[in-house]
C-alpha cells in the first residue's frame, strides 16, 4: 500500500514538474513577445519621428523658398518706386548756381 503510495506521490510530482516547465516556457515566450513588440513599436515610433522630421524640413524649405521670392519681390517694388520717384525730382545738374 505505501508503495503504490510513493508511486502515486511520484506521478504527481511528475506532474507538477512538468506542469512548472510548460509554465516556465510560456513565461519565457510571453517575455519574447514582449521584448519583440517593445522593439517594433520604438521602431514605429521611430520612423513616424523621422517622417514627421522630414515633413518639417519641407515645409521649412518651402517657407525659406518663400521667403526668398518675397523679399525678391519687395525689392523689385522698392526699386520701381524709386525710379517712379526720380523724374518728379529737380535736376539740380540743369540749374546755373553762378
Amino acid at each position: 500500500m505505501n508503495n503504490l503510495l510513493d508511486k502515486q506521490l511520484q506521478i504527481l510530482k511528475r506532474k507538477v514538474l512538468e506542469m512548472e516547465e510548460r509554465q516556465n516556457q510560456r513565461e519565457c515566450e510571453w517575455q519574447r513577445i514582449l521584448i519583440d513588440t517593445k522593439r517594433l513599436l520604438s521602431l514605429e515610433h521611430d520612423m513616424t519621428e523621422r517622417k514627421w522630421e522630414l515633413a518639417m524640413e519641407v515645409k521649412n524649405s518651402e517657407i525659406e523658398r518663400f521667403k526668398l521670392e518675397l523679399e525678391a519681390i519687395l525689392e523689385a517694388a522698392i526699386k520701381l518706386q524709386k525710379a517712379q520717384l526720380k523724374p518728379s525730382l529737380p535736376n539740380i545738374s540743369s540749374y546755373d548756381l553762378r
